[in-house]
């Protein structure tokens, strides 16, 4: 954007803005002392504004500027009706979450309500339950933490680097985690794609997992680090790249920090907390990464 000049005259400054905007040429008009400041947004434009701004000067009333008031206000008009006609056709084709093109959100929920169901809310009795998680809890001794704690992973069974994250242990557990993973999963897959947030909740489910694992072992599972990780970087991304399109209310993050805080004093129960925090930190990382790009340097 560069400015071309300035009117002594407001009602002249604003008659030519819209003269320009009749022209197809991007304008706007800035308060400068006792000036108006004419800008014109691009600048392969800037040129044939300003011959345009010497033509205006001559002859400021002339006819052909103040209809281009009037051809102004209908276009925008025209461009808001438009924008209405849009957003109501949109909501009558309101589609449901697998047909918005969301594959991936709506297979993990259906993976862990699977998962859940045939576990029977994390039965260890059931050999399945054993399967999934990180290890065969009847193998291993109790409290055995980190490396030594999943002797089946290091035997090849590298599933359950990832399967702990479909089992969950209560009905609750369950229903919170799948809420937040379609809100949040949603909003990343529409505007980031498929294939971006299978990496994310893959490096966000092992940074969880293994903060957990060397925390206080392999006894857990859940989405609750995978979701924690999206909030992070839904919560990051939308403060630092707000151009990608994401929008996190100020009460979510409030929401989800005090969770994070209450569930910290055991007042809720046996939970992973480092798997949450390790989630966090692994989203918010990957939500600032854009802020550290050296893609455009200076």
């Amino acid at each position: 954007m560069r400015s071309i000049g300035s009117l002594t005259d407001e009602q002249h400054a604003q008659r030519f803005a819209a003269y320009l905007d009749s022209q197809e040429i991007g304008a706007r008009v800035d308060a400068n002392g006792d000036t108006w400041e004419i800008w014109v947004v691009e600048e392969d434009q800037v040129e044939a504004a300003k011959l345009k701004l010497a033509e205006f000067q001559q002859s400021p009333d002339d006819g052909r500027y103040a209809e281009a008031i009037r051809s102004s206000k209908r276009l925008k008009t025209q461009q808001l009706e438009e924008a209405l006609a849009k957003r109501r056709a949109t909501f009558r084709t309101r589609k449901m979450p697998w047909e918005r093109g969301i594959p991936l959100t709506m297979l993990l929920v259906m993976a862990s309500v699977y998962v859940t169901a045939v576990t029977r809310f994390g039965d260890r009795t059931i050999p399945f339950t054993r399967d999934v998680m990180m290890n065969d809890p009847s193998q291993t001794s109790a409290g055995t933490k980190g490396w030594d704690a999943i002797p089946e992973i290091r035997n090849g069974e590298v599933w359950r680097l990832f399967t702990p994250m479909f089992l969950h242990f209560k009905a609750f557990h369950l229903i919170f985690n799948m809420g937040w993973l379609v809100v949040l999963g949603r909003n990343i897959e529409t505007f980031k794609g498929t294939r971006y947030l299978l990496f994310l909740v893959l490096f966000l489910n092992l940074v969880a997992n293994f903060a957990e694992l060397y925390s206080t072992g392999a006894n857990f599972g859940g989405m609750s680090g995978v979701g924690f990780g999206l909030f992070g970087f839904v919560w990051l991304r939308s403060r630092l790249v707000p151009e990608d399109g994401f929008h996190m209310e100020r009460s979510t993050v409030f929401m989800f920090l005090a969770w994070a805080l209450i569930c910290t004093t055991g007042a809720a129960g046996n939970i992973a907390n480092a798997a949450h925090f390790g989630g966090l930190a692994a989203g918010a990382f990957v939500g600032a990464m854009p802020v550290f790009s050296l893609r455009n340097p200076r």
